[in-house]
């Protein structure tokens, strides 16, 4: 932790000005969890048919994460689904027309036992997923804020501590504190989210899902007042 200031006996502390510093933390941690975003499309020359083979494909998928690998129904939810026309692509001076409908549905799965999570991609992709995104997460962050909080915290004051000496003016208390946090990935090994075309599906048993490193920075914008010195009293 950081050296507390106490303002020497004898002196008053009232405010003359600020200390204005930022501090930082940062705390870093192997992701435990992983989310899964998977799309069904299909295209047909009536828009219903569309609809109805996506349906067929996306309950069935929902039933194997269900079933197969007893995800919670918490944890997988439909963030997108639609339809769209198909155009064919005329000459010029002739009208383009509709030559059939294109329907999807696109799921995300949270997988809380990332050891099934090369066996459930393969499930997905061998039931009809055509295309997939895969990110890494941590479970619970709030350790790891609170953590990067305090770090953050004892930067600044020992910033503040560093400046009030350098400067030959006692520390007051803090005046104003305001933060602001981000999510990385880290290391010459972080994986980054990257949409995947699905083509054989076979071969994802053999994909190493490197899981890398996060990193939690929290920045604190700390104000700590300037106390005045006072003659010593009789």
């Amino acid at each position: 932790m950081a050296e507390s200031y106490k303002v020497p006996q004898g002196q008053e502390v009232n405010p003359m000005g600020n200390i204005n510093v930022v501090g930082t933390g940062v705390v870093k941690a192997t992701p435990d969890v992983a989310d899964v975003i998977f799309e069904v499309r299909q295209t047909a020359k009536r828009c219903g048919e569309a609809v109805n083979g996506v349906s067929e494909v996306t309950s069935k998928l929902h039933q194997i994460v269900f079933e197969s690998f007893g995800i919670d129904k918490k944890d997988i939810k439909t963030v997108n689904a639609g339809t769209k026309p198909e155009w064919s692509k005329e000459k010029k001076k002739k009208a383009s027309k509709i030559i059939g409908y294109a329907a999807w549905h696109i799921t995300t799965v949270r997988v809380n036992d990332i050891t099934k999570l090369g066996e459930l991609l393969a499930a997905l992709t061998e039931g009809g997923a055509t295309s997939f995104e895969q990110s890494w997460d941590i479970g619970d962050k709030q350790g790891l804020e609170d953590k990067a909080r305090e770090t953050a915290f004892a930067d600044a004051t020992r910033k503040a501590l560093l400046y009030a000496k350098a400067a030959m003016v006692p520390l007051g208390k803090i005046a104003e504190l305001s933060e602001n946090q981000r999510w990385n990935y880290g290391g010459a090994h972080a994986p980054a989210m990257a949409k995947q075309d699905i083509t054989m599906s076979a071969m994802m048993n053999e994909v190493p899902m490197e899981r890398g490193e996060q990193s939690i920075t929290i920045n604190v914008n700390a104000a700590f007042e300037i106390a005045s010195r006072a003659s010593k009293t009789a």
